[in-house]
């Protein structure tokens, strides 16, 4: 009986992992999957295995810095590593703000790791490898080229939207994704992320 408890539940993993259709934005890269758990008139509610990035540490959202861990991330991506790898480019590229009342804002900007990845060390000591946690998170989508203002504008209205709703939410912390590179001019994709309790 246990036995084929065991395929049954391998059967359901390889049936999931198949049924995962990357979603348009992701412009044929490897993203990190997700289950949709309910859409609302202005924002989703997903649901996130378990995951690896790279991350750098960032002083700062504005847009210099944020393209300095940028590079610093691609660096690493296009060999600065321990086996001078090369490493497919994913999606989204991510900058996350952790708040806390005894401390200042912790920024860091991070790249996907697919999971069949086996990650070289990396060469720059400012690049690590972060394990975010499984989780729901509330998505709000949009379009553009984002400025700072922007990210900060659709945090706010996500967390109104969200308040709105009675859902359960994290106030101290969101996740800023793009899934475009900068020269591209029309049908962006843009998204924050806010955690729910």
């Amino acid at each position: 009986m246990a036995a084929i408890l065991c395929v049954f539940c391998l059967f359901l993993a390889l049936t999931s992992a198949a049924a995962w259709s990357a979603p348009w934005f992701c412009h044929g890269h490897e993203c990190p999957p997700y289950e949709l758990i309910g859409e609302y008139e202005t924002f989703e509610e997903r649901y996130y295995n378990a995951s690896r990035w790279i991350m750098t540490g960032i002083e700062s959202t504005a847009s210099s810095v944020v393209y300095d861990g940028f590079m610093k991330l691609y660096g690493y991506t296009d060999g600065e590593n321990e086996r001078s790898q090369k490493i497919p480019m994913t999606l989204p590229v991510i900058v996350a703000t952790s708040q806390s009342d005894k401390e200042n804002d912790r920024l860091s900007i991070s790249f996907y790791v697919p999971p069949n990845l086996d990650l070289p060390a990396p060469t720059n000591a400012d690049v690590e490898s972060l394990d975010r946690p499984e989780g729901r998170v509330f998505v709000r989508a949009f379009g553009g080229i984002a400025s700072e203002s922007d990210w900060l504008e659709n945090v706010s209205e996500l967390r109104e939207y969200l308040l709105k709703e009675g859902k359960e939410f994290d106030a101290k912390n969101y996740v800023a994704a793009g899934y475009d590179p900068p020269w591209k001019l029309f049908f962006r994709h843009n998204e924050v992320w806010i955690p729910a309790v």
